[in-house]
């Protein structure tokens, strides 16, 4: 049986952590108390399956430790990464495929950085509360859904929606 796999932000990259449920379950089930004990196990539990680099231990850490607080109800502080972030929501079509080309290249054309990240799996589409594909959204707010528009329509709606984002 395969482990899913689990997005979750750290530092400003979205990473996929394989057996991540099957990790919190395990974890709720010890009962344990204090952020510093529940880091440190659920840190070593995710290297047993999953990459992390020295380096950047201590950024899975505090992100994991952040994930399972809200995965039991605890609120915490939303992460977001710097700057702007498109997410292009759908499945793979040829339609999503090209609002991403297409925002890609707008972003070049107005020498422009931004986190641009094409979100295929459904799971993932439905924590946007989004069910029309294919969609934009412009760090949380949704520009576009449910349909495609020309590219020089896209990049007049990019660059309203950029405008008020630097306006608010």
């Amino acid at each position: 049986m395969s482990q899913e796999i689990v997005k979750i932000i750290i530092g400003n990259q979205r990473i996929g952590i394989a057996g991540l449920k099957e990790i919190f379950d395990a974890i709720k089930s010890m009962q344990l108390h204090g952020d510093a004990s529940i880091r440190a196990i659920l840190l070593e539990k995710v290297k047993r399956s999953n990459y992390v680099s020295p380096s950047m231990e201590k950024e899975y850490a505090d992100a994991l430790l952040k994930f399972y607080k809200k995965s039991i109800g605890i609120q915490v502080e939303d992460d977001v990464p710097a700057g702007i972030t498109f997410y292009i929501l759908g499945p793979g079509c040829p339609a999503c495929d090209q609002i991403a080309r297409d925002i890609l290249s707008i972003l070049v054309e107005l020498n422009m950085a931004a986190n641009v990240e094409h979100i295929r799996d459904i799971n993932e589409i439905a924590n946007f509360g989004m069910i029309r594909t294919p969609a934009v959204v412009m760090n949380k707010k949704i520009i576009l859904s449910g349909r495609t528009i020309p590219r020089l329509q896209l990049k007049e709606l990019l660059l309203k929606e950029i405008k008020q984002e630097h306006q608010s």
